[in-house]
């Protein structure tokens, strides 16, 4: 084995280069396992950035207090209204899934200044007290988060064990009120209806983060 070795580098070096081209072959190699190990890390430490990027901007001040806050005011009143408001403000808030492409009339309401219904301009209504968004925006921009995360998990362009760490304990939070909010839709949905993209991805994330 190893005078063919020998034999092979005088071919390509000389009688008198084969050390010379054993050291070169390894140099050659080394660089790019090198190269190679410099890529991989790069790749892990961008994916990590991104992983921890996203818990950031759903976490700062900004997120929190533009989406966070606004949807912990939603489970309070999904919880916590006395009935008969609780069911209807439960209704009220799935009119925002449900039956766009069949009877997208009856939808326009609910956004429009002159409806007169106390909840759903509650719900529907930019809270001119709270910021530039309505709780419905809110609870669209929050759900629609998790379907971000879920297609990068997918997609790996994020640390799938740092993004477990990071919102294992987050997301289970809001796990029974999505969960809530996806059997709502699905006893309320037509059938030609589409469900909206959050609602694959929180089921996929909820095996993830069991």
């Amino acid at each position: 084995m190893v005078s063919n070795i020998d034999n092979w580098l005088n071919v390509f070096f000389g009688a008198n280069g084969s050390l010379l081209g054993l050291l070169t072959i390894l140099l050659g190699a080394f660089s790019i396992l090198h190269a190679y190990i410099s890529y991989r890390t790069k790749i892990s430490l961008d994916t990590r950035n991104r992983t921890t990027h996203l818990f950031e901007e759903l976490y700062s001040v900004d997120g929190y207090s533009t989406v966070v806050a606004p949807v912990f005011n939603i489970m309070l009143k999904w919880y916590g209204l006395p009935e008969p408001a609780k069911s209807e403000y439960k209704k009220i808030v799935m009119l925002g899934w449900v039956g766009y492409q069949s009877v997208p009339d009856i939808k326009i309401g609910l956004f429009c200044e002159h409806d007169d219904i106390e909840l759903s301009k509650f719900h529907y209504k930019v809270r001119k007290e709270a910021g530039e968004i309505s709780e419905h925006e809110a609870l669209t921009a929050f759900l629609y988060f998790w379907s971000k995360l879920d297609l990068m998990i997918t997609n790996k362009v994020i640390d799938k064990k740092l993004t477990k760490s990071l919102f294992t304990k987050q997301y289970n939070y809001y796990r029974s009120f999505i969960k809530e909010i996806r059997g709502m839709l699905d006893n309320q949905i037509e059938e030609n209806d589409i469900r909206p993209s959050w609602y694959s991805a929180t089921l996929r994330l909820e095996k993830l983060f069991d």
